[in-house]
């Protein structure tokens, strides 16, 4: 029988921690042999940061402002349309009234017209009080 010839004669483990070793070792020694005295001066980054770092907050609280606006707005426009719904319901409602349809009819209408409920709900409720 032949001898197995191995490529790590080592060992894997042992070959392994030599290379890395090795390898560690001649970048230390790379780095120490860098000169310092003939590197120009190193630019001042925390000012950099600083500024950027205002930039970046500045940029964030505009678009805040600008979300907040947006669904303030939109919430205003959603209101003004309700009222707005519910104003031309009662007079729709008064004048099937006066034509002399029933409340259920003019409700079946308005819910065959895709008019939410609750706005029809609430224009009845509204006649009601008057």
């Amino acid at each position: 029988m032949k001898k197995k010839i191995s490529n790590f004669p080592l060992g894997k483990k042992r070959t392994y921690a030599l290379i890395i070793s090795f390898f560690i070792f001649s970048i230390t020694t790379i780095n120490a042999e860098v000169d310092i005295t003939n590197l120009p001066p190193t630019p001042n980054l925390e000012k950099e940061l600083v500024k950027t770092n205002y930039l970046l907050i500045s940029i964030l609280v505009l678009i805040t402002l600008t979300i907040i606006s947006y669904i303030t707005y939109k919430i205003y426009l959603s209101k003004k349309l309700y009222n707005q719904n519910i104003i031309n319901l009662d007079n729709y409602i008064l004048n099937c009234r006066q034509s002399g349809y029933s409340d259920d009819s003019i409700k079946t209408a308005l819910l065959k017209s895709n008019y939410p409920k609750p706005v029809i709900y609430k224009a009845f409720d509204n006649l009601k009080k008057k």
